[in-house]
Parts: C-alpha cells; structure tokens; sequence
C-alpha cells in the first residue's frame, strides 16, 4: 500500500503505516481504534439469531410453518458474511506517498458530469484536490482521511465504530446488505415470537397448545422468552430501520454521509448548491430517520471532517457523480463500474 513497500520487494501490509491491524497474511484487516465494541458486534449479530433459534425453532416450525425458519436461516447467514465482508475487508484505502516531499502546488481536475445538475451549459465541472499531509496525496474526488484508520480512502462514507472499519468504496455494497438482512432476520423473529404469544394465549390447535391453560397473563408465564425476544428485537429494530432507510434515501441520491454532513454544513458540495426545499424534508418518515441518523452519526464521523474547501463558479442542484433518476444513481452507488473520467487521478501521478 505504501512506495516504499513496493520498492523493498515485501508484502506492502508489513509496512503500512495506518492504524489498521492485518491478518491471515493481510488477507483481512480491521482498526484498532475499538476492537471490543467489534468483539461485542459480532457476539450480539452472531450470538442473537443462535439463541432465538434455540428457543423458537421448535415451535415455529411445528405451529407455524417451517418457511420463517428457512427464510431466517437464509437471511441470517447473508447478514453474517456481509458483516465479515464489511468488517475485514479493505474498504478502499488509496496508496500513500504518491507524492514525495511537502505539498506540491495547489492542484484542480476536471471533470465531465454525468449530467448537467439542472443548469444548462458545459457538463466540465473543475474540482480542487485536497491534500493529505499524512498520506502524502492528492485525494480524489469523494474520498477522505480517516483519522481512526488513519488512512485515505476512496468514496468513504463513514467510520463506523460497531464494525471497526471504515465504509467505502469496495465494502459500501456490503454494509447496506448487512443492513437489509439483519432488518428482514428482527422482523421474522419479533413476528414468530409475537404470534407465538397470541398462540398460546388463544390456541385453536394441539400443536398451539403448551399447556392446559389460556389467556395473555398465561402466556407470559410459560413463555417469557417470546416477551423477551419481541422487546428486545422491536429495540434494535428502531435503529437498524432508520439507517437502512436513510442509507437507501442516500444510494437514490448517490451522495456519502460524509458528503450530506459537508452539505448541510455548508450549503454546497463540489459545485452543487442546496436547493431550499430537499427530497428529505417533504417526507415526515423519512424527515425523522434523517434525524436520527444525524444524531447517530455524531458517534461515526469526526467533527472536524465536515468542512469542505470544494470552489466553484457555477452553482447546479445536483454533484458530479448524481444522475437524475434514483434507480441509475442506486446502480453507481451499489458498484457499477465508474466513468473512466472519474478515475483519471490513477492514470496519471499527481
């Protein structure tokens, strides 16, 4: 990952000098900003689905149907390769000391949008690249220094401190899968717990029956754990559902946390300017998991990372990299291939 490496002839993980621990030959890789919060991550994401099924499963498949069982099977073992997917896998990280030396001249790109952003005229738009001092780097467009890494990376979104590793490029995809598995694997157990509930406080089979009794105060006593399955997953179901869909609303825009934090803040990004009313204030729903993601993310993103320094003359309601259907913006973002005159900073050093 570093020049130094390559010229050496080792493996370029021996040398990295970013925050980040490698393992299995640098075949997987994770912070070491908090790895106890990961630990305790993966023991709750791994753990849970392991102890409903330990107690719901006999149940669920005799008296309800086998198919919740199947499907929750099937969306838990997605979650749990997104999640390692996410986790320990290079999110993106761009290679350091391309540059030698202090910061070179100030140093600009230009781009060809992939729309005009509703201002007619040239689709050339003129982007300042910033320099990393830690990096010694010209970043690209959309990617920035991760202070808990301590490394660049290309088309961050955030770091997010329960997984211990920053969201970018190459594992965004990932995230938002983990996010809609472990959403659909919460509704399927606080359902079935709920209707096992209802089941044996009102059974109409033998197969519903647990005993010789009935009614809410009876169910409650002889299953406890289904009230415990159901408080606690409608608990992680308020934060799990509003990241997802505020990740959503953010892929239909095509825009990072990051770079909807540096709008809000200041009104503008890259040459977009905000518009007065935004998709997400005309949406009460929608207006409250913006809110709360707002609130969580404070804990994922640095403070000092809002401030932008992207000038520009002209002034459009659209980035460079937003197209103007949600459906073609979701494709780019969830890893469609990238214009090659997005990536001209790799074919040419700075």
């Amino acid at each position: 990952m570093t020049q130094p490496a390559w010229s050496a002839g080792g493996r370029a993980y021996e040398q990295h000098e970013g925050n980040v621990i490698f393992l299995l030959g640098g075949r997987l890789q994770t912070s070491r900003d908090n790895p106890l919060i990961l630990l305790f991550t993966l023991a709750l994401v791994f753990g849970g689905p392991i102890v409903w099924v330990a107690f719901e499963a006999h149940y669920v498949w005799t008296a309800i149907s086998p198919a919740p069982l199947i499907i929750f099977a099937y969306v838990t073992l997605n979650a749990w390769a997104s999640l390692v997917r996410t986790s320990f896998c290079d999110p993106g990280i761009i290679p350091r000391y391309l540059e030698d030396g202090d910061k070179p001249s100030e140093k600009s790109i230009v781009l060809t949008r992939v729309d005009d952003g509703g201002v007619a005229g040239s689709l050339e738009t003129t982007i300042a690249l910033q320099w990393c001092t830690t990096c010694h780097i010209y970043r690209p467009p959309r990617a920035s220094h991760c202070r808990a890494c301590n490394n660049c990376v290309d088309t961050i979104d955030h770091h997010c401190v329960f997984l211990n590793a920053c969201i970018g490029r190459r594992n965004y995809a990932a995230f938002v899968s983990m996010l809609v598995h472990l959403f659909i694997c919460i509704i399927i157990s606080v359902v079935c717990s709920a209707l096992h509930l209802y089941h044996v406080a009102h059974p109409t089979t033998d197969a519903q029956r647990s005993g010789t009794g009935s009614g809410f105060v009876y169910a409650l006593r002889h299953e406890p754990q289904c009230i415990v399955f159901f408080w606690v997953g409608s608990v992680f179901l308020i934060p799990v559902s509003c990241l997802l869909t505020y990740h959503v609303w953010l892929i239909t825009q095509n825009r990072t946390t990051i770079e909807q934090i540096r709008l809000e803040a200041s009104g503008r990004i890259y040459d977009m300017e905000r518009k007065d009313a935004d998709c997400a204030e005309n949406y009460a729903c929608l207006r409250m998991c913006v809110r709360f993601s707002a609130w969580v993310r404070q804990f994922l993103v640095a403070p000092t990372i809002v401030s932008s320094s992207d000038k520009g003359n002209n002034k459009r309601r659209r980035s460079p990299f937003q197209r103007p259907h949600a459906s073609q913006n979701a494709q780019a973002a969830l890893g469609r291939a990238v214009p090659d005159v997005f990536m001209s900073w790799r074919d040419a050093p700075p």
